[in-house]
């Protein structure tokens, strides 16, 4: 990629009865410094939303904007398609619907490692939770603290730890030949793994920031956590060899990382072992019940506030 000239973007976002934080996240993005981008479009498509996420976005005066208001909720997976067929940048950004974008510089930051990187096919930003309010959610953070390094360290950034569907970057050319199936869960992961097995090339961006909230009840987090626990039994059955080798950590590194935490946060880590135990249970039994359509964690959809 020749640096000197700014490339297209468009981004896209999926969303689901997101009233509460959509504006924001919009008003995010248009903050952003297009260093080394150009702003082409935002792709918004309303997956069957039942409250006011149109009408929010509808406030946005903005012509890059393009609304799909589906009546019809299919999923993630479907709308990530459209989003892929539709897409005129050079590149496509996802973004979740429930995050703000916390640093001026997360669009340059996402998209740089194209200026250098050989068939670079994905890029992960950097999703990172607020602080907690509740008990609960200071105790998921726990477990994001302790897979962290893992992001950017383990094999340079190689890994899919550091593949966050929050926020995403795409090569026009990996995008057009993706098709995910309509039924996938994780769909992060699986477009890691694609990409992977296509013989494209994954980075992680660790400056790429975006922020989102936590489960903040019992409930919610066994939702989430389960959801997610399940598509990774999913994705292994499919690309099995694969999916171990890319997501081997050596024992002394998952364990030193486990017991820092376990130092910092004793019972919020202890807490989390149980309920993650249990999750995994769940996803066992589970996984091969689960839909592209499910039920949503209501407490990770509250508004997050710019440099909260």
């Amino acid at each position: 990629m020749n640096n000197k000239i700014k490339k297209n973007i468009t981004i896209g976002i999926p969303a689901y009865n997101e009233e509460k934080n959509i504006k924001n996240l919009l008003s995010s993005i248009f903050a952003q410094n297009e260093e080394n981008f150009i702003l082409k479009e935002i792709i918004f498509i309303s997956d069957g939303s039942t409250d006011e996420t149109v009408l929010q976005v509808k406030k946005i005066n903005d012509k890059r904007i393009k609304i799909i208001n589906s009546k019809a909720r299919l999923g993630k997976a479907s709308r990530l398609n459209e989003i892929f067929d539709k897409a005129r940048g050079d590149l496509i950004v996802l973004l979740d619907a429930d995050i703000i974008i916390d640093s001026k510089n997360t669009l340059r930051d996402l998209i740089k490692p194209f200026e250098s990187i050989e068939k670079l096919g994905l890029v992960g930003g950097n999703p990172h939770p607020i602080g907690g309010r509740t008990f609960i959610e200071n105790a998921v953070n726990v477990t994001y603290h302790a897979y962290y390094p893992l992001r950017n360290n383990l094999r340079e950034g190689s890994n899919p730890y550091g593949c966050d569907g929050k926020i995403l970057a795409l090569s026009k050319s990996f995008a057009i030949s993706v098709n995910i199936p309509p039924h996938m869960i994780g769909v992060d992961s699986y477009l890691y793994f694609l990409c992977i097995k296509k013989g494209y090339v994954f980075k992680h961006a660790p400056l790429a920031s975006v922020a989102y909230r936590s489960p903040k009840n019992l409930t919610d987090h066994i939702l989430q956590s389960t959801r997610f626990m399940s598509a990774g039994r999913l994705h292994k059955e499919m690309f099995r060899q694969l999916f171990d080798k890319e997501y081997f950590v050596p024992k002394r590194i998952f364990y030193f990382l486990l017991f820092q935490q376990l130092l910092r946060k004793p019972l919020h880590s202890f807490v989390m072992f149980i309920l993650n135990f249990y999750c995994r249970r769940l996803a066992d039994i589970k996984f091969k019940d689960q839909r592209p359509i499910w039920e949503i964690s209501s407490s990770t959809k509250e508004a997050i506030i710019y440099n909260e």
